[in-house]
């Protein structure tokens, strides 16, 4: 199979997947979606083995994928510091959600604080001595230049509080989503006017952003779905793992480098199912050179 280790960017493999008649080609993309969202349920579990609690699982998956990739890290460490306890404790009293996360992470550090910003300060460290818990991040430890101003981690903290706040029960709103539409709605939320101008990122008419139908669609794929899918398989609900699957194919497909490749050579990509399949299939055996293990690569084997 050295051919199809030494192709260029494997195009022999994107043209037979493109030229594969569908049915084949469908079942193929199935598998490797599965795949994926097993590997991602492993890492899932890694989360729900440190205190066996869904809430707090949730918690943190949400809080890791909100902050994109620049600010995964301290956003995970920010869950964990802040935990789901504390937040759904204080959730009717928005003001101490945001001063635990905004005290909290650090991101306040050096800053000229004005009255709002100080009263945050001061709720921060009540709440601290109320809970007994831990030391704040480092404004060092985030990521905050050369990324959109909407995707600042103060905005995207102030768009957590929201999420965290219009949901009595986050994870009952979770568990209701069976749609697209569902999941845009659940992270349907605008960022605070007071942050959003902060950080010179309001609409040209002065609104502050909301999360976005692409943000909350990749919240879909990387929360939602991997949760549902786990607490299914977990809790022995296969409606759960059903529900998963389902949700996964009615998600807008992602475009990254690793999808556009394969659409570039003609490959339907019609859901988030398949993006998650071609993602798959890119890191996990191109990239790796496991072509001997990989379906495709073994039915261009047989034809050769």
């Amino acid at each position: 199979m050295r051919k199809l280790v030494d192709s260029e960017k494997q195009m022999t493999c994107a043209v037979a997947l493109a030229e594969m008649e569908s049915v084949y080609r469908c079942s193929l993309l199935t598998r490797l979606a599965v795949e994926r969202l097993e590997r991602k349920s492993n890492d899932l579990l890694t989360y729900y083995n440190e205190n066996h609690d869904w809430l707090q699982t949730l918690h943190i998956l949400l809080f890791r994928y909100i902050g994109g990739n620049d600010n995964k890290e301290p956003m995970t460490k920010m869950a964990r510091t802040v935990t789901s306890v504390m937040c759904l404790r204080e959730r009717k009293m928005r003001c101490n959600v945001e001063a635990l996360l905004f005290g909290a992470s650090g991101l306040l550090e050096g800053r000229l604080l004005d009255g709002y910003c100080r009263q945050l300060m001061n709720d921060y460290e009540y709440l601290q001595q109320k809970y007994r818990f831990f030391t704040p991040l480092y404004i060092a430890d985030w990521q905050r230049g050369n990324i959109y101003p909407s995707a600042n981690p103060l905005v995207r903290l102030s768009q957590l509080v929201a999420i965290l706040c219009d949901n009595d029960v986050l994870i009952d709103s979770l568990f209701a989503c069976k749609s697209a539409d569902d999941v845009c709605r659940l992270f349907d939320v605008e960022s605070s006017e007071y942050w959003a101008k902060r950080c010179g990122a309001t609409y040209s008419d002065g609104r502050p952003p909301r999360l976005g139908k692409t943000k909350a669609n990749m919240l879909g794929i990387n929360v939602v779905v991997p949760f549902l899918f786990v607490y299914g398989r977990q809790m022995n609900k296969q409606a759960y793992c059903d529900q998963a699957i389902d949700l996964l194919e009615s998600l807008m497909a992602e475009s990254n480098k690793y999808t556009r490749f394969w659409t570039g050579y003609g490959v339907p990509m019609l859901s988030a199912s398949d993006s998650q399949a071609l993602l798959q299939l890119s890191t996990c055996y191109c990239a790796e050179n496991r072509c001997d293990e990989c379906g495709l690569g073994k039915m261009i084997y047989k034809k050769d």
